[in-house]
């Protein structure tokens, strides 16, 4: 009988921490809080490429909450090219940085506005700004691949891709974004 009741219990466990997970997940993904709670989150931030992940199922509370958002895609990516718009319109006319070019005719899946900053200088002074308004920009990359993983390339070789991981900043364009947060990047960047 134990051997049949332990799986259950198994199962009802790793339910009750996937909730607590997907629960802290959505604080620390909600601006406001995030805003709040970042300095004691940054600490919990991995900044390392992942080695390798497990997948091992989906319980039922995660099929559910995909099964919502899948449901709700249409609305979620046309916030999201929404919140790019607006910022690549304010935004793209500023020199010292270059914007992606964006066809009139097509309609991008942004997951981050990415731009490129010329000067590296004032690339930091926006990121620290920025984050002191409580707006998380991302470098992703700030080394190109060749510089993380030895491929036999020199340090000097694709000078493209050393440009683009060194400048490159992204700007948040999730759904979650309020209009005041988009004007309030907006500030920030053309005030510099």
């Amino acid at each position: 009988i134990a051997k049949n009741i332990n799986p259950i219990g198994k199962k009802k466990r790793k339910e009750f921490f996937s909730i607590l997970k997907l629960i802290g997940l959505f604080f620390a993904s909600n601006p406001y809080f995030y805003g709040v709670f970042f300095k004691f989150l940054s600490r919990f931030k991995n900044k390392m490429p992942p080695s390798d992940f497990l997948l091992d199922g989906i319980l039922d509370t995660e099929a559910k909450i995909i099964k919502r958002l899948l449901e709700r895609l249409d609305y979620l990516s046309k916030k999201r090219y929404e919140n790019a718009m607006f910022l690549y319109n304010n935004l793209s006319g500023c020199g010292r940085m270059i914007f992606p070019k964006i066809d009139k005719d097509t309609m991008p899946a942004f997951n981050r506005l990415p731009i490129l900053i010329k000067d590296l200088k004032l690339l930091e002074v926006l990121e620290k700004n920025l984050l002191k308004e409580g707006i998380e920009t991302s470098r992703m990359y700030l080394k190109s691949l060749h510089h993380i993983f030895d491929l036999g390339y020199k340090k000097e070789d694709f000078k493209n891709a050393n440009y683009f991981a060194s400048h490159l900043l992204t700007l948040p364009v999730h759904p979650l974004l309020l209009e005041k947060d988009l004007f309030k990047i907006v500030k920030v960047i053309k005030k510099i």
